[in-house]
């Protein structure tokens, strides 16, 4: 038996021996790398999930401005399949105001032609839309400028819901509300609004 007591993680390092303690008095302790790497990891724990979203599709907004018309307030925005399969779009639910609606379009903006509204009227997207995995589908919010207006306050936000079905399950499922702003005033002829 020996008569002194010896770390259980000795080394030889030029003759000396050294404990885990000794090596990280420079400053850095034992406890220190533990702490560091409970809050990496839960960092990492809160990060990823907010990254990923609760959904397989995130919602990106690219434009709004008041239409040239003046009757309409447009909004322009995508939506872009995270995943490796492909996920339908069943339908899309006006929450403020009501009375909005939204148009697919077949495409994303062509480069230095701007964000313009369609020509067309259309009353809502037909539906099920499919956007391939990792894919994007683009879409434009159409509401009446009279319903952005009416009112005691000027409407600053609207909101609405997606119902989708990811096509490895059975179940449509529906995002959390989606708000967008609505932005007063600008050139309706110029993207920025």
């Amino acid at each position: 038996m020996p008569s002194e007591s010896r770390p259980f993680f000795a080394f030889q390092s030029n003759g000396l021996e050294e404990s885990p303690q000794n090596i990280l008095d420079g400053g850095i302790t034992l406890a220190a790398l533990v702490a560091a790497g409970g809050l990496a990891y839960n960092v990492g724990k809160d990060i990823v999930p907010r990254l990923k979203g609760d959904t397989p599709i995130v919602v990106e907004f690219i434009d709004s401005k008041l239409g040239e018309d003046g009757v309409y307030y447009w909004v322009h925005f995508s939506i872009r399949n995270l995943t490796i399969h492909g996920v339908y779009i069943e339908g899309f639910e006006p929450l403020l105001p009501k009375s909005l609606s939204i148009l697919g379009i077949s495409g994303p903006p062509k480069r230095g032609v701007g964000h313009n509204p369609p020509h067309w009227e259309d009353s809502a997207v037909d539906a099920p839309k499919l956007i391939e995995a990792e894919g994007r589908a683009y879409f434009w919010i159409k509401i009446p400028i009279h319903d952005i207006n009416s009112g005691k306050r000027r409407m600053e936000y609207g909101t609405f819901r997606i119902r989708y079905t990811e096509l490895y399950n059975t179940e449509v499922s529906e995002t959390g509300n989606i708000h967008f702003k609505i932005r007063p005033g600008g050139d309706p002829t110029t993207s920025g609004g």
